[in-house]
């Protein structure tokens, strides 16, 4: 099958249609062209026809959908919905730098019931970024090839501690090649990027590179009017997926729900806005590739490297600098007079200068931060001040005097920037 052909089965799995409402739908094919393409698909028996208009034929379509041959209905559904809302709960607390805005349960739901009239129970299916929906599906139990590629390590761990056997997970940063072993071509490539027209840009790289050719890719897309220049980048994004060889068969508006996390809900209050129910929508686009290129090597979209801390289900970040050795540490609010950044987005004009950053969006500017990351561990470890003074000169070869002048302030600060996380995170979980 083609792009016109996905495209025109999709339409019909709605219900029968007749030759004019097909051709409002199929984005500006002549006559001519869609009623040959009807008529192919007629001689194959995936169509019937009765009277004017077009329908699925039932004996045909029950190898093209895995609801066929899975019981998926309300109930089922509805069963889990319950299961994946327990594993969401078992998911850290989104943090900021992760660009972790999750989907709401109707959310994931949406995405999945987008998923299943395009593909067959044996289709091999990957998950990208996405593993609130890689639970649902593994779930719902119907694909026996499911694989999820997924950053956080964090995240991974939490998936294998939850479903117990995971072996078709892995953690891998999308911006440097596949690992040697993640080999093979997927049917189905299913991902959620941050959204920013670079991040786009890599997914749909690596995702191609990954896909057979007349594989489809399915991907939430932020809408028109998500932010300044939204349009633009949209524009961009589809050309860019063109000149991968991607055609565009289907695009929803709306569709997709997610949940307001903590550190955008922390942003708003600090503007005096507190949305009281989830306003966030996606839309989903679905792409069918109609011809590979090669892979390829780096593809950088992030500066810095971090480091990451557990406190309970929060994380804790530093941006790791140049120089690991001693050097007198400082830590400083980015915003003035407030330990919370009132902006999640990108393109804040201080984003940069942030060293340090929790998932309840406190954010700093530091220095010496391998000092301070020493500092974090011995906290977290419930070491005292005194103890804690006693193994940064002990591990970086300083005389206790000067520690003490250059460390004690700061030790100070960490125990109340991690004494607020744990506060916040508790008024959270109430």
């Amino acid at each position: 099958m083609d792009a016109l052909d996905y495209r025109i089965l999709s339409l019909l799995r709605f219900g029968p249609r007749s030759f004019e409402e097909i051709l409002e739908e199929t984005w500006g094919i002549s006559p001519a062209d869609l009623d040959r393409a009807i008529k192919d698909l007629l001689a194959d028996r995936v169509l019937v026809q009765r009277g004017d208009e077009y329908e699925l034929n039932d004996s045909r379509s029950k190898s093209l959908s895995p609801t066929s041959s899975v019981d998926i209905n309300k109930r089922k559904l509805s069963l889990t919905d319950k299961k994946v809302a327990s594993f969401l709960s078992s998911l850290p607390v989104p943090h900021p730098h992760d660009f972790d805005w999750r989907f709401s349960i109707p959310g994931i739901r949406a995405f999945v019931t987008h998923i299943l009239k395009y593909h067959k129970i044996n289709h091999s299916i990957c998950v990208i970024s996405a593993p609130t929906v890689y639970a649902y599906l593994r779930t719902l139990n119907i694909f026996p090839s499911l694989s999820l590629v997924e950053r956080s390590e964090d995240t991974v761990e939490c998936i294998r501690h939850y479903f117990g056997d995971a072996s078709g997970v892995c953690s891998h940063d999308l911006q440097y090649p596949w690992p040697a072993r993640f080999i093979g071509e997927f049917d189905c490539i299913i991902m959620d990027p941050p959204w920013y027209q670079d991040y786009y840009e890599l997914f749909l790289l690596r995702a191609t590179e990954i896909l057979a050719s007349g594989g489809l890719i399915h991907t939430a897309i932020f809408p028109p009017f998500a932010k300044t220049h939204a349009l633009v980048e949209r524009s961009a994004i589809f050309s860019f997926a063109h000149n991968r060889g991607l055609h565009l068969i289907e695009l929803r508006a709306g569709t997709l729900e997610y949940d307001s996390p903590e550190f955008e809900r922390k942003a708003f209050s600090v503007e005096g806005f507190e949305p009281k129910r989830n306003w966030r929508r996606g839309d989903i686009a679905t792409f069918f590739l109609g011809f590979k290129y090669g892979r390829e090597h780096v593809f950088q979209v992030e500066t810095g490297k971090w480091q990451e801390f557990r406190i309970g289900k929060s994380k804790l970040k530093i941006r790791i600098e140049e120089i690991m050795g001693y050097e007198p540490p400082s830590i400083q609010t980015v915003e003035d007079n407030s330990p919370y950044l009132s902006s999640v987005s990108r393109k804040y004009d201080r984003r940069d200068e942030i060293g340090l950053w929790t998932s309840y969006q406190q954010a700093f500017k530091i220095k010496g931060s391998s000092v301070i990351s020493l500092m974090i561990e011995c906290l977290l470890d419930g070491k005292s001040k005194g103890a804690i003074l006693q193994e940064i000169a002990y591990k970086f070869d300083m005389p206790l005097e000067t520690v003490e002048e250059d460390c004690s302030t700061c030790v100070d600060i960490l125990a109340e920037i991690i004494k607020r996380e744990r506060e916040v995170q508790s008024h959270d979980l109430e």
